[in-house]
């Protein structure tokens, strides 16, 4: 079950990922930072299944709609490269 510190770190994770598009990763930097969103993309949704407070499923939908953005958003960037 995820708990708070878990829902900061992966919110801290996700800022971090946000910064580093704006700012233009480099290529390997950019297939890891994909790498660790499929992941807690994988995890995210788990949860949700789990969870039965409704404001905790919110909160990790919300972070889980943000980790597919940001996912797309990197795959476009790393098409364009190749």
């Amino acid at each position: 079950m995820v708990n708070k510190a878990e829902i900061k770190r992966i919110n801290d994770f996700l800022k971090d990922v946000q910064e580093g598009i704006f700012e233009g990763y480099e290529l390997a930097t950019m297939q890891i930072r994909l790498t660790e969103l499929y992941t807690v993309i994988k995890t995210l949704t788990e949860e949700i299944a789990k969870v039965n407070d409704q404001k905790i499923k919110t909160e990790l939908a919300r972070l889980q709609k943000r980790a597919w953005g940001y996912k797309q958003e990197i795959e476009g960037m790393l098409a364009v490269r190749d």
